[in-house]
């Protein structure tokens, strides 16, 4: 994109240039062939000024070759050759005559507006206190300049010092009111910039713009080619040409426009392609996601695909695959692992029940034969005090009595110790193969 507004915008400066270039010749062609005109009237006047010189004082004679001069110059609508002196004394004659020198006459001022718009060459003929006028029509002086426009909508003026036209494709213009009248308040105020660059003598281009439409004027001062057996008056004229900005830029929008919705539609279609390719790039990055929230869940039985890339995602998941392999066995073995552990800690609880279990047996085997023993120690201990008492008053029983009766109670207890301490022994030896 930055390349395409680069391309764009010095192709718009070469269209602005080529323009200009092709202004500039243009200009240089329409002040030639104005300029060719004129001297073509200037040359035919003067040859007949001089083969008039015979014949001056004929009045046939002197009609004849004024009408000479309009039959041969196309653009010439009359011409008076008088002595008249009422003629002479009119205001638009006296700088020629005083000076005696050819001149150019915009008669503007002098026409009424309804008549043919005319410019006048004035000779005068200071031997003979005459002159010579010859009227060039404006409108077919502007019809031979405008044939060569540069382009199909554009055209060429001639403005003379003051600001009226003296070529103008609209005849309606032509000696009428100055372009500062026409375009007095016109809203766009360069009409009136251009305008007075051109009657200055300016050389340049401006653009402005006629209810909405937007045009470009080039211009430079009207420059008459010299000849050296010729007066060259400085007629302080412009010419221009007006160019509308369509017919400037017109093709160079066109592309402008067919180039950027190429590059919008090249653009998106490489966004599409970019989006389909990277996509498909990224599906093994979208299955290993998976797989990876797979194994974040505790699930480390689905399988990874084996891939035939070798870039970075290839290896990637050639990693990922070893490492769901590995994480697999390593799960394995903490399952088998743990099963074993558990195996051995259902036996410790066995083993700790039938301990707890052999303990409270113990306990009331303990407590059934201290339960069984105490009788007879408290037989035996009343039968030593009776013993005792008979010793003394004489007791109730007699010696062998109670001899027989502390005899068969230490029997008992002696059972009972003997049966306690068996027990004692066979459970040693039933816990020793653990041991």
């Amino acid at each position: 994109m930055a390349s395409l507004v680069l391309i764009l915008h010095y192709s718009k400066r070469e269209v602005r240039n080529d323009t200009i270039q092709k202004a500039s010749q243009t200009l240089d062609a329409t002040i030639s062939s104005i300029d060719n005109v004129m001297l073509t009237v200037e040359q035919t006047t003067g040859n007949i000024y001089i083969a008039l010189q015979p014949f001056i004082d004929n009045p046939e004679k002197v009609r004849e070759y004024a009408q000479k001069i309009v039959d041969t110059n196309p653009c010439v609508i009359s011409c008076n050759i008088t002595f008249d002196k009422d003629y002479l004394q009119q205001d638009w004659l006296s700088v020629p005559l005083q000076t005696g020198l050819p001149t150019w006459k915009n008669r503007r001022t002098e026409r009424d507006e309804n008549k043919e718009p005319i410019i006048t060459y004035i000779m005068p003929m200071t031997d003979r206190q005459g002159v010579i006028t010859v009227d060039m029509s404006l409108n077919l002086l502007s019809k031979i300049v405008l044939e060569a426009k540069p382009s199909e909508h554009s055209y060429c003026i001639l403005l003379d010092s003051d600001g009226s036209f003296i070529v103008h494709p609209n005849n309606q213009l032509l000696n009428n009111e100055t372009v500062f009248d026409i375009y007095e308040h016109s809203a766009d105020k360069h009409i009136s910039e251009a305008a007075h660059k051109m009657v200055t003598g300016e050389s340049g281009y401006m653009p402005f713009s006629i209810d909405g439409t937007r045009f470009f004027v080039f211009y430079k001062p009207f420059e008459r080619s010299y000849l050296p057996h010729l007066y060259n008056d400085d007629m302080n004229w412009s010419a221009g040409i007006i160019y509308p900005e369509e017919d400037i830029y017109g093709e160079y929008d066109t592309l402008k426009i067919e180039t950027i919705a190429i590059a919008i539609i090249g653009l998106i279609m490489m966004f599409l392609f970019c989006y389909a390719i990277i996509n498909q790039q990224l599906k093994p990055l979208q299955m290993l996601t998976e797989r990876a929230e797979s194994l974040a869940k505790g699930k480390y039985d689905e399988p990874i695909p084996d891939t035939h890339h070798h870039d970075e995602i290839g290896r990637l998941q050639s990693n990922f695959q070893q490492m769901q392999k590995r994480l697999a066995m390593h799960t394995e073995e903490v399952e088998q692992l743990t099963n074993n552990y558990r195996k051995h800690g259902e036996e410790l609880s066995d083993a700790y029940d039938r301990a707890k279990k052999a303990d409270q047996t113990m306990t009331d085997f303990m407590h059934n034969m201290t339960n069984q023993m105490i009788p007879p120690a408290h037989a035996i201990f009343n039968d030593v005090k009776e013993l005792s008492d008979f010793r003394q008053n004489k007791g109730s029983k007699s010696l062998d009595e109670m001899a027989s009766d502390i005899e068969h109670n230490s029997q008992v207890i002696t059972e009972l110790l003997s049966n306690l301490l068996y027990k004692s022994e066979n459970d040693r030896r039933k816990e020793a193969p653990d041991e």
